[in-house]
């Protein structure tokens, strides 16, 4: 797949709310890995969980960014998938880290507690929140991350996110579209997400 500059990789991980991370064997679906084909839930002990959702990771090589500072120009991109779902038609949301993070950090394995996809797994399974789709740019630069928007010194990364990423995950998918994207955060993050939200609440 290429849409712009950005390219994917094939790779894919997997999580749950019991943090358990692996591969999938090719041409087998998750449930079909996890469940022998049985269906939704897996067991874990001694409880039938919610079936996980689909970790993809993208590489983009972000022209619309560049790299000022020298930093790598290839940059990668978890994407969650909640599970039964193909991506068409699902809202797609943003995760914008904050500074001297990455959106890789929020699929990491965390002990003691949920990552964020494992969270989502949950919230989607006790129906408390519907299927989404959810991006984790990579936007590490060496000061330690940015604030989102376009800057002479650290770089375009407003045009990356928004003219870049966001059109080849929702073009990948068949998701997001106008008045079903959003994007949320804290910190540097937070400021990234509301000034995208008062610069381009078109988009």
């Amino acid at each position: 797949m290429r849409a712009g500059s950005g390219s994917a990789r094939t790779s894919q991980k997997l999580c749950s709310t019991s943090g358990v991370t692996a591969s999938t064997p090719p041409k087998k679906t998750l449930a079909e890995s996890l469940t022998g084909g049985s269906g939704e839930t897996v067991r874990v002990g001694q409880q039938s969980r919610h079936i996980i959702g689909y970790m993809k990771d993208f590489l983009f090589r972000p022209e619309q960014a560049g790299t000022p500072l020298g930093d790598p120009s290839a940059r990668g991109a978890d994407v969650y998938l909640p599970a039964g779902h193909n991506g068409e038609e699902l809202p797609l949301l943003l995760d914008l880290v904050g500074f001297t993070s990455s959106g890789l950090s929020h699929t990491n394995w965390a002990g003691f507690r949920e990552n964020l996809p494992e969270r989502l797994d949950r919230l989607i399974g006790e129906e408390r929140m519907p299927p989404v789709i959810v991006a984790f740019p990579d936007c590490f630069t060496r000061l330690g991350g940015n604030q989102y928007i376009n800057s002479a010194s650290v770089g375009a990364w407003e045009d990356f996110l928004l003219h870049e990423m966001l059109p080849a995950i929702e073009q990948r998918y068949g998701c997001g579209g106008p008045g079903r994207r959003g994007v949320f955060s804290k910190s540097s993050g937070g400021y990234g997400a509301i000034t995208h939200a008062l610069r381009h609440c078109d988009i």
